[in-house]
């Protein structure tokens, strides 16, 4: 009480309405103190006035319960962001628990891609730049512009894997490989490719990305569920 009104000053401290209740419950508190101390001095608790004022005494100290209102809901306040927080953080684990089987699955389709451009360098290096550029289909000439299209080098051959995982014209380059090398095992490789890419690993990788959605969608709710009790409690 004394230290309260030291750090806040005598101003602010009777600015705040709770505050000048609690200076009346200490001052009337220590008057009653005071009060009974002479009585019992004065042996005179034996009367009916002083037992009733001794009462009365007794009583204004359970008037001290109506203090605790304010602070009942500051309490609230933060056992409801307690429960939050740890939502949260049962949230953010399953989240990266599904991140966990996400990096997996992002390590296998590199190494997928790795695996298959290296196969594309060393079987379907099919072609030279002069010989794209005098070929007789222009649809072979406009799509590669002489380079692109081609297994002749690492990062090449990673181009037309990526286009054949996005499904841009995909067909392009199993056309032009198959034409300039001329056998079956090439569209086998580039089809195998394809397949496995989009029906195997982009279905798992949309499944666990799903998988997140879901989960952080069953933690929204379970927080909305909470800031509902959290408002009743308070009305």
């Amino acid at each position: 009480f004394i230290v309260k009104i030291i750090g806040l000053g005598v101003t602010d401290y009777f600015k705040d309405n709770w505050n000048k209740f609690d200076f009346f419950l200490v001052v009337t508190s220590l008057v009653m103190n005071v009060t009974v101390n002479l009585l019992k001095s004065a042996r005179s608790l034996r009367s009916a006035k002083s037992l009733r004022f001794l009462r009365i005494a007794r009583s204004q100290r359970a008037l001290r319960l109506l203090k605790f209102v304010k602070k009942i809901k500051g309490l609230n306040m933060i056992l409801t962001s307690a429960a939050t927080f740890q939502r949260i953080k049962s949230i953010l684990e399953k989240t990266l628990m599904c991140l966990t089987s996400f990096n997996i699955i992002m390590t296998i389709l590199f190494i997928t891609f790795y695996f298959y451009t290296l196969l594309g360098c060393e079987v379907l290096h099919y072609t030279s730049e002069q010989e794209v550029k005098h070929a007789d289909d222009e649809s072979i000439t406009l799509y590669t512009g002489g380079t692109l299209g081609n297994f002749q080098s690492f990062l090449d051959g990673m181009l037309i894997n990526f286009q054949i995982l996005t499904g841009s014209g995909w067909h392009y380059p199993v056309f032009v490989t198959e034409v300039y090398n001329g056998f079956w095992l090439t569209s086998f490789i580039l089809i195998s490719f394809h397949l496995i890419i989009t029906y195997i690993l982009k279905s798992v990788l949309l499944g666990m990305i799903w998988e997140v959605f879901i989960i952080v969608k069953g933690g929204d709710d379970e927080l909305s569920k909470d800031f509902d009790l959290s408002e009743e409690s308070e009305k």
